[in-house]
């Protein structure tokens, strides 16, 4: 059974969005452009664009590991993937993410073409995080691409996410002069190089994953985190990540770019489901004998909560907050009419 129709049957009954993603041939494996005028983003936080090799035509440009966004990162704190894609016509290139701000999507555009010859013609704009969509606003010539629910959920947000970015990074002028919304829809299951399956996991929310076939490279923007970070509930039911992590998980992926950390293997998997599992056991229960509070809930390991950044344990704090915000609400619906 092929891949897709693996996917297809693994994923069909569930509420989800898949985007995969289909790319050419192998390129050098680090290349580096070092900060000059045309990269002013990341010179500002003395990071030079760094392209690192990670399949088959497919770099990725590693993000900071910092749980938030703040004045030393600057907000790059979001993987970004490009992806060149030879076509009869002419190779295109595939951002996905374009960074926090219009001069970052500017500077990942200089670089790829300085270092790999590389346009930037297309970007995908995964979910509607402002650290990893603001950077389009730098690229107005390329194709915006994104889901329905993505759409409409940087519509609703993108203005109001854009003042907070600019408050966390103490920024003294403004990231971008008009946020760019996507401009093209992913509403057919053949893109171009890509296949896509697509579905609302909630209103104006979808989940997307990202497959590039020939490195088997899976690219999972708000659903898997690196070993070094905790998962993020700002924008998701937990229950959906839960779900969508146990589907994935049947698959075995053999290796996998996080929203933020290093490139794994199905670990970091195994590493997301476990820290949703424990936290929502540990809320059930809680909500089961009748507490009115989350109290010290935590997905943390004892083992790792003792050694994780204060920035770390406050994500946690913040996801069972929101988390048991989610079981109230849920079990409050549920309950038997009087």
């Amino acid at each position: 059974m092929s891949l897709f129709k693996r996917l297809l049957n693994c994923f069909l009954m569930t509420p989800l969005a898949v985007l995969v993603v289909a790319c050419g041939s192998v390129g050098n494996p680090q290349l580096t452009a070092q900060s000059r005028p045309c990269l002013p983003a990341l010179s500002d936080v003395h990071t030079p664009v760094q392209w690192q090799t990670i399949g088959p035509n497919l770099w990725l440009h590693l993000a900071f590991t910092d749980t938030f966004s703040n004045p030393l990162n600057q907000g790059h704190i979001s993987n970004i993937v490009f992806a060149l894609d030879p076509t009869p016509t002419g190779a295109r290139g595939w951002l996905v993410g374009s960074g926090p701000d219009a001069a970052t999507g500017r500077a990942l555009a200089c670089s790829l073409q300085r270092t790999l010859g590389a346009t930037v013609t297309d970007v995908i704009s995964a979910r509607a995080h402002p650290e990893s969509v603001l950077g389009a606003a730098g690229l107005p010539q390329v194709r915006h691409w994104a889901l329905a629910p993505v759409l409409g959920a940087m519509k609703e947000r993108c203005e109001h996410c854009l003042k907070r970015l600019e408050l966390a990074v103490n920024s003294t002028t403004p990231l971008v002069e008009k946020v760019s919304l996507p401009n093209h829809l992913i509403t057919d299951p053949q893109l171009g190089p890509f296949d896509v399956l697509s579905d609302e996991v909630q209103p104006q929310q979808a989940i997307t994953l990202i497959y590039h076939r020939a490195s088997k490279t899976w690219i999972l923007p708000g659903l898997v985190w690196g070993l070094e970070v905790a998962p993020d509930l700002r924008e998701a039911q937990a229950t959906d990540m839960l779900r969508v992590l146990q589907r994935l998980a049947l698959i075995h992926p053999a290796r996998i770019v996080p929203e933020q950390g290093a490139v794994g293997d199905e670990t970091l998997i195994a590493h997301n489901l476990s820290y949703w599992q424990r936290l929502l056991a540990e809320l059930n229960s809680r909500w089961q004998r009748g507490e009115s509070q989350p109290g010290n809930a935590s997905g943390l390991l004892p083992t790792s909560a003792i050694g994780a950044s204060p920035s770390t344990r406050l994500r946690d704090r913040l996801n069972a907050q929101r988390a048991w915000q989610q079981i109230e609400n849920s079990g409050f619906e549920n309950l038997p009419a009087k």
